[in-house]
């Protein structure tokens, strides 16, 4: 199975075509500098500006789509090459409009909108680029932090530096002899396939040379990050660093505080689980190292076709409408599906507002590829949804819910699937699967993203940021989380320095558990009240991204600065650890 690309461009000359019409459009668009001040200059700026916006989408995501088929095809990597240039070209020429807009003022600018019917579709766009007018400086101290750019860029340089750059992977040798590569990639993978705990031992501890021998490096670097967001938290007139960060999407300080504070308040669950894990496994000691053993070998393969007929008849618990969607997104044509030489590995969703969402996975037949393929449909429907209910101006939607749908899929699926099942085995796998995913997605996020408020805070209180510093920190939070004893595994302390989102994309991570805790709500509310429930699911994906994310999770009935909302989660997780214990003896 394969995709038709078709939808997006017929071949290459209209490809071509399209191109040169994007060209063009830049500069049209460049020519109206100065000139927004005006409505019916601005209305027209609008109308040629999402016109360039959808070229450039088409000819972007068509030509990456049709390079992750065959990344050894040179001629496709030149079409991504093009793009790379078109792209940078707009973004120099274009540069000037969100100032003009911003110049012009938010009461004249609304004031068109107003005013004409027409221009009401882009009043949360134009309203959201207001949003942080009030932290954005004169001209001539822009200019100034302007100066700082390429220098606040060398941190993450760095980090990149002494992780990717300069790094080389080891060797090592286990108990029975064998030699075995250790990689960032590789290192879980063979901590889930080793059974012997010393070698498991042996194998983390190689795979955290490169942290332990610069572990002071990685301290300063990110000591240096924190207080670049200091500075800069103070100089835009921000209130704190977490404030700095969330404000530009009007997210409250208490979604991220209500997030941690419940999370590790509602561990109790999760220290069962692995109390239980320890238990199984038969291991005197209960490491960190130890939570990618298997509880059960189950290796029951699953053909496409089959996966597909198991997803159709796990969403029949759902409203027809979705099942008819999920089967749209799941025909031919929309999924690429093999393992081939050349194709990119993992999986997504992706697609154009002008044609339809497309999936690509690397399907090798397992349990876990039958959840991927849920998963992407998943995301695939919310496309759907947001692109028929939705102008172009407002069907994108944020990461901040960006999980949602997805998430919600394999809830359907695993419920069908533990209710379907009459093989220990199988539930086991299932259970086992379905709560180290939430332990990764969820806890695991808010762990890191508790991390990241704590650390800052000290940046805030000009106190030092050291190795033993972080890796204190980080030694509380995992008793606090997990309850598991990171002196049994000093190096384990260090994996704040091994998270590269913590580096490069700061307070992001949080919003990992901030849509399995919306997906989870969402289910729960579907589970107890049936169609209304499922309603307020599809509602939220039907709004795209036509305002702020916060308020759109608020509109269907999600709070996140509510405890209940971040205990769905950890409810959740309390049952599937106790259908485990009960499987389990």
């Amino acid at each position: 199975m394969n995709w038709d690309l078709t939808a997006i461009f017929k071949d290459t000359a209209e490809w071509e075509k399209s191109f040169e019409i994007a060209s063009n459009l830049i500069e049209e668009v460049a020519n109206m500098k100065g000139t927004l001040n005006d409505k019916e200059n601005f209305k027209a700026f609008i109308g040629l500006n999402e016109k360039l916006d959808m070229e450039i989408e088409e000819l972007y995501i068509y030509s990456y789509m049709s390079y992750h088929l065959d990344m050894k095809n040179t001629e496709q990597e030149e079409f991504v090459q093009r793009m790379g240039i078109l792209v940078s070209n707009a973004s120099m020429k274009l540069s000037w409009i969100s100032p003009e807009i911003i110049s012009i003022g938010k009461e004249t600018v609304m004031g068109f909108i107003d005013s004409d019917s027409e221009l009401e579709q882009y009043r949360y766009p134009y309203d959201s680029l207001f949003n942080n007018e009030a932290h954005t400086l004169t001209s001539d101290k822009e200019e100034l932090l302007s100066y700082f750019s390429l220098f606040n860029s060398n941190p993450g340089k760095l980090y990149q530096s002494l992780t990717v750059t300069d790094h080389e992977n080891e060797m090592v040798t286990l108990s029975d002899g064998r030699e075995v590569k250790v990689t960032g990639e590789s290192l879980s993978g063979l901590l889930e396939s080793e059974k012997n705990q010393e070698d498991r031992k042996l194998i983390f501890e190689t795979g955290y040379n490169c942290y332990k021998r610069s572990k002071n490096t990685f301290a300063n670097i990110y000591a240096s990050l924190t207080q670049k967001h200091n500075a800069v938290a103070k100089a835009r007139n921000y209130d704190n660093i977490l404030e700095s960060f969330l404000s530009y999407s009007k997210i409250p300080n208490d979604v991220y505080l209500n997030l941690v504070n419940t999370t590790k308040t509602n561990s109790e669950a999760l220290k069962k689980y692995y109390a239980l894990r320890k238990k199984v496994l038969k291991l005197d000691d209960y490491l960190t190292i130890d939570r990618f053993l298997p509880l059960v070998d189950y290796n029951k393969k699953f053909t496409y076709e089959e996966a597909r007929e198991i997803v159709f008849d796990a969403m029949k618990s759902t409203p027809v409408e979705y099942q008819e969607k999920v089967k749209t997104v799941l025909q031919d044509g929309w999924v690429d599906v093999d393992i081939r030489d050349g194709k990119i590995g993992g999986a997504y969703s992706w697609g154009t507002y002008g044609s339809h969402p497309y999936i690509l996975l690397n399907y090798d037949n397992t349990m876990n590829d039958v959840f991927t393929t849920a998963h992407e449909a998943g995301h695939s429907v919310h496309s759907l949804y947001a692109k028929e209910s939705q102008p172009y101006a407002t069907h994108g939607y944020t990461i901040f819910v960006a999980e949602v749908a997805s998430i919600f899929a394999e809830h359907v699926l695993l419920d069908y699937l533990l209710e379907k099942s009459t093989d220990d085995t199988e539930k086991v796998y299932l259970l086992q699967k379905a709560i180290d995913d939430m332990i990764g997605t969820f806890y695991r996020q808010t762990l890191f993203a508790d991390f990241e408020y704590q650390a800052n805070k000290l940046a805030e209180e000009n106190q030092p940021i050291s190795e033993p510093v972080l890796s204190g920190i980080m030694k509380d939070l995992y008793m606090e989380y997990y309850g598991l004893d990171l002196d049994k595994e000093e190096t384990k302390k260090l994996v704040w320095a091994r998270i590269p989102h913590l580096f490069n994309s700061p307070f992001y991570v949080y919003q990992y558990a901030t849509c399995y805790a919306i997906s989870s709500k969402l289910f729960a509310d579907f589970k107890n009240e049936g169609d209304a429930g499922f309603d307020k699911f599809v509602n939220l994906l039907k709004s795209g991204g036509n305002t702020y994310p916060f308020e759109q999770v608020l509109n269907v009935g999600v709070d996140l600065r509510e405890e209940s909302t971040i205990k769905a989660v950890t409810d959740r997780l309390a049952e599937l650890v106790d259908q485990l214990e009960d499987i389990l003896g």
